[in-house]
């Protein structure tokens, strides 16, 4: 498999699957959550194979924490398996 090059391809790679980790892991948010499995280690899989950048992982980490953070702050889910580490 031949790594992907192109910086506009990355970054729509990228743009694609963090439109795939919110419309899945944002049950309060994306309808379409209520119907769909969660698609994070998929996502983080698909990030490692494709994507091959530092940023890459940072980012979708970064987009999971502000989705469970605001799904528990505003949107009134249960934080229990939530610590501080």
């Amino acid at each position: 498999m031949t790594p992907i090059t192109d910086s506009r391809s990355r970054i729509l790679i990228g743009l694609a699957l963090a439109a795939l980790m919110a419309a899945t892991r944002g049950q309060q948010f994306a309808p379409l959550a209520h119907h769909l499995p969660d698609a994070s280690l998929a996502v983080f899989f698909l990030a490692g194979l494709y994507l091959c950048s530092i940023w890459g992982f940072p980012a979708l980490f970064g987009l999971v924490t502000v989705i469970d953070l605001t799904a528990i702050g505003w949107g009134g889910v249960n934080g229990y398996c939530m610590t501080p580490a």
